[in-house]
Parts: structure tokens; sequence; C-alpha cells
């Protein structure tokens, strides 16, 4: 098992390469950190940023470089690609239903805390209530899931793979500005092939055009125009 100080390395070792293949090919954005007094990763913009600038094939080679440096680097970027060739489109409320039922059937059936697949779900969008107003009080109903699922890439992948499970947080977050999709990319961190993914659900919603919720009147999904 790595020590602390070979974790810490190791992590800045990917930050200081990530650097790197972007200055090789000359990816810049405003206030580029200097390379050899780098900021916490977390307030390392130009890493958050820069791999989602680029153009569909370039951008597929510095990315797929980048995310091999780190453990299942192969299989993030698979999905990285995946997700970014997927169109996003309009998925009617009767799939969304049956996306969010089978997703809390998958996460119940791993002894993962989750509400009820049988409860009724209400269905909102822009036209009945805010979003910042539908979630004030709500949370995703895959909220146990998110919770662990750093400690099932400690258990999956290592102490090294739950560091890179982390440090892909940030980045993959601003690949689309939404936890599900930062959360289904590094799923091969969290489980072998031959599990069930317990994050498509969450994210074919995402894709669809839906949000899930859950707040004290139970179960909803919420719409984007």
């Amino acid at each position: 098992m790595a020590d602390q100080n070979e974790l810490t390395a190791a992590v800045e070792q990917w930050q200081h390469h990530w650097h790197a293949i972007l200055d090789r090919e000359k990816v810049e954005l405003e206030n580029r950190p200097d390379p050899a007094s780098l900021p916490p990763f977390d307030e390392d913009f130009r890493l958050h940023f820069a791999l989602w600038t680029l153009d569909a094939e370039r951008g597929a080679r510095i990315r797929r470089e980048a995310f091999g440096l780190l453990p299942c680097g192969e299989l993030i970027a698979d999905r990285v690609e995946r997700h970014l060739r997927t169109p996003s489109h309009s998925m009617d409320g009767r799939e969304a239903e049956a996306a969010l039922r089978d997703g809390l059937r998958l996460v119940k059936a791993q002894g993962i805390d989750a509400p009820d697949d049988a409860d009724s779900i209400r269905f909102f969008d822009a036209s009945t209530v805010s979003y910042l107003e539908a979630f004030q009080e709500a949370d995703t109903p895959f909220e146990a899931l998110r919770d662990g699922l750093s400690g099932l890439a400690e258990r999956r992948s290592g102490t090294l793979g739950q560091k890179a499970f982390f440090f892909l947080s940030e980045p993959l977050y601003r690949l689309a500005s939404n936890y599900a999709v930062s959360e289904w990319v590094r799923w091969p961190l969290c489980s072998c092939d031959s599990e069930p993914d317990l994050t498509e659900p969450a994210w074919r919603l995402s894709i669809g055009g839906w949000v899930p919720g859950w707040d004290a009147d139970g179960l909803f999904l919420y719409r984007f125009p």
C-alpha cells in the first residue's frame, strides 16, 4: 500500500504532467500558473477547464494522453469521448420514470440506501417551478451512492485509485457542469466490468434532459427546457 507521501507525490506528478501536455500542445487559458509553484489542484483552473476547450479530434488525443496517466485512465477516456459523442435528446416522461426506477432498483440491490423504486414520482419543469426552488430543500435520490463512491474507488482501485477519483472530480464536473456525468465517467475506478454500472441511469437521465430529486414529499423528476 502506498504511503501518504507517495500518494501526494503521485497527485503532484499528475498535475505537472497535465500542464506539460497542455504546454506542449500550446493550450492556453488566462492566468496560467507558474509551473515552479503550482496552486492546490482544486484551484488549478487551467486543468479544470482546458481539456474541454479543444476541437473533437485534437481534444480526444490530448485527453486520452492526460487520462492515461491515471489508474483506469483508458476506460475513463473512453467514457469522456462517449459522453461528448452522445447528443442530448428529449427523453419523454415515461422513459425518464423508467430510468429512475431502474437506477433505484440497481442501487438497492447492491445494499445501498435509496428511496423505494415503487414510490410515486412527481414531474416538474420551468413552467411549474424554477430549478433552484425545486432543489432548495431536495437532494438526489442517489445521495447514498454518491457519498459512497470514493470508498468504492478505494476498495476497487486502492488508495491510488481513490486519489485519482478525487483528482478527477473537478475537471470532470466541468465537462458538463453535472455531477451525474462526472460520477459516470469515474465509475471504472469504482467497479469491475462484470458488475452493474450504478451510475448509468442518472447519466442517461442527464443526457435526456432530466434531474432526479428527493425531498420531504418524495421522489420527483425535473425537466430542463
